[in-house]
């Protein structure tokens, strides 16, 4: 492995540092008041005079003269967005996890900062709030802050089911929300414009439409999808204006960042949140194919330090601003860095995040580095509809081979957005992702049906694939255990179809449940009916249903105690494909 080196001034902002406490303190601080629910954001507001912060005076007598309030005519002068180091030090209640790092304050905007924390178990939690400018102390306040089972509910918090846990223990590396429920990522990325709103295709005409924010979270939320990825400047606006690694003089500005759009990252956020999306983030925009001071991990010379440190304080901006919002930690898209660079940026984010989300990079890069937690893949790719099913398995089998939980973080068809077949191709990759432990993100392209070559690919996300995937959203409803297991099933005839299967454990009554879905690859024109059976289940007794992924017919199975000419349960006529959800007694289970 490599050493980490932090440099003292970075370290110094998270370890504490001797202070002296300021004669005049805080124009104003709001703690958070009443009851605070499960999971829910406790947010306190600070703000501070033009003495206290002379970067305030700066930036408002900047701005009243038409300069940019960061940069001020190109005087190096410390911007507002480094100049005061805020501290929330919680107790949690006896027995309750603890967080993982302190929770840091930020410069939220409109002459305010803030601080979020995501209060993580019921009870009374204590704090000290600590503001401090150089090494003069702007406020100190204790308090207690309680978190109650029955407080009024906050959507645009993570929710009663928690932050996503990937578990690594068991193959295929599924993931779990934290309350113990099994996560089935089906989620998107999309070009995001500063209005939120979205030019849509009219299937009706051939025209578009214009689509809110609510409109757009509303269509894809109640389709099923449950998780967005918010990738800093990829088709979406930067939410930094410069960073800065300067060394003589010592960083005299700071990171600076564009107070609208961080302003407007928060309402995106929210929106989201309202909706249950679950939040992937890759806080790095990318200019190049290598990412930001790509040689800043190599070495600990003066010169690197100060990438370090702007690197630093950027991710302490994004973890102290969007943390307790945020699932997953992804440093880069589509770059590739060295082991020192993803050494250096995953210690540090790790060491500086209250909540331990899992941190990746892209590309499935690095992933022989224990510190690369998830395996996040970016593939596009058509064929024949036939082959789809296919093509998944092998591509999701070779990617589980490296031992880390599968995101394919980006996908869709190659080199378009859409064509004739391309919805069954979506439905296919879906329901295969689900069936093989792989979590699975398009990257919409929604505006158009003749995007090409769409950036190297695109999918479009019309009415007909949010159907499908309300569908398959509705089957997966019962399928809650995170220790699910893939089980094989066994079709009759060898008539050309390939089955997937899944079972949970018994819960406590005995009961288990198994899952399969089955392909027609020999061709997608003709119906077929086959007989299924389970090798290590007796069929018998069972009940469910037997499912069209198309549009959700359920036609309702009750399996006799004795099945009739061996074990097979025999399908309804398919085309395509089709799904089976089938509740067994405790007797069911003959083997394995």
């Amino acid at each position: 492995g490599h050493s980490i080196f932090f440099p003292q001034s970075l370290r110094a902002m998270w370890i504490g540092q001797a202070v002296v406490v300021a004669a005049a303190l805080a124009t104003h601080v709001a703690p958070p008041t009443g009851g605070v629910p499960f999971n829910g954001i406790a947010e306190w507001v600070l703000t501070f005079n033009q003495s206290e912060v002379p970067a305030l005076s700066f930036r408002r007598a900047a701005e009243s003269n038409g300069v940019d309030g960061d940069h001020g005519a190109g005087v190096l002068q410390q911007a507002v967005w480094e100049s005061v180091n805020i501290t929330l030090d919680l107790t949690v209640p006896s027995g309750a996890r603890p967080y993982n790092a302190t929770v840091r304050g930020f410069y939220y905007g409109l002459g305010e900062w803030h601080v979020r924390a995501a209060l993580r178990a019921p009870g009374v939690h204590g704090y000290t709030l600590t503001a401090v400018r150089g090494n003069t102390t702007l406020h100190q306040s204790t308090g207690t802050v309680q978190c109650s089972l029955t407080a009024p509910p906050q959507n645009t918090s993570v929710g009663a089911k928690g932050f996503l846990r990937p578990q690594y223990t068991q193959w295929p590396y599924r993931t779990a929300y934290e309350d113990g429920t099994l996560f089935s990522g089906l989620g998107l990325g999309d070009c995001v414009n500063d209005r939120l709103t979205w030019a849509t295709f009219n299937e009706t005409d051939g025209g578009q439409y214009t689509r809110s924010f609510g409109e757009y979270t509303t269509d894809y939320g109640e389709a099923g999808f449950n998780i967005f990825r918010w990738s800093n400047g990829n088709c979406v606006w930067r939410i930094e204006k410069s960073f800065d690694a300067s060394v003589f003089p010592w960083r005299p500005v700071g990171n600076v960042y564009n107070e609208t759009l961080v302003l407007l990252l928060d309402q995106l956020y929210d929106g989201f949140r309202a909706r249950g999306f679950s939040m992937w983030a890759v806080p790095f925009a990318k200019d190049s194919r290598t990412p930001l001071y790509p040689n800043m991990g190599d070495s600990n010379t003066t010169w690197h330090m100060a990438q370090q440190q702007a690197i630093g304080r950027h991710l302490e901006y994004v973890v102290a601003r969007w943390g307790a919002q945020t699932d997953v930690w992804s440093l880069l898209n589509e770059q590739r860095a060295t082991t020192p660079w993803l050494a250096w940026a995953t210690a540090y984010l790790r060491q500086i995040d209250p909540y331990s989300h899992p941190i990746t990079s892209s590309w499935n890069d690095h992933l022989n580095m224990t510190q690369i937690e998830l395996d996040s893949v970016h593939w596009y790719y058509s064929d024949t509809t036939t082959h789809s099913v296919a093509a998944a398995r092998t591509m999701i089998a070779s990617e589980l081979a490296n031992h880390k939980p599968v995101y394919f973080t980006e996908s869709g068809n190659r080199a378009h957005n859409w064509d004739p077949d391309s919805h069954t191709r979506m439905r296919l990759r879906s329901w295969t992702s689900v069936f093989s432990g792989a979590n699975l993100m398009w990257w919409n392209t929604a505006n158009v049906r003749n995007c090409t070559p769409c950036g190297g690919g695109n999918m479009y996300l019309g009415p007909t694939e949010r159907q499908y995937t309300g569908v398959l959203r509705n089957f997966l409803s019962k399928l809650t255990d995170p220790l699910v297991t893939n089980v094989s099933v066994a079709v009759s005839n060898q008539s050309g179809v390939e089955a997937l299967g899944l079972e949970t454990g018994p819960d406590a009554r005995g009961t288990r449940l198994l899952f399969a879905y089955l392909h027609h690859w020999a061709n997608h024109t003709s119906n077929v009916t086959v007989g299924v059976s389970v090798p290590t289940f007796d069929l018998g007794g069972c009940h469910g249903a037997w499912v069209d992924p198309i549009d959700g017919t359920p036609t309702d199975v009750t399996v006799p105690p004795r099945l009739s000419g061996g074990s097979a349960l025999l399908t309804p006529p398919f085309v395509i494909d089709l799904g089976l959800w089938l509740e067994c007694p405790k007797s069911s289970r003959t083997s394995g």
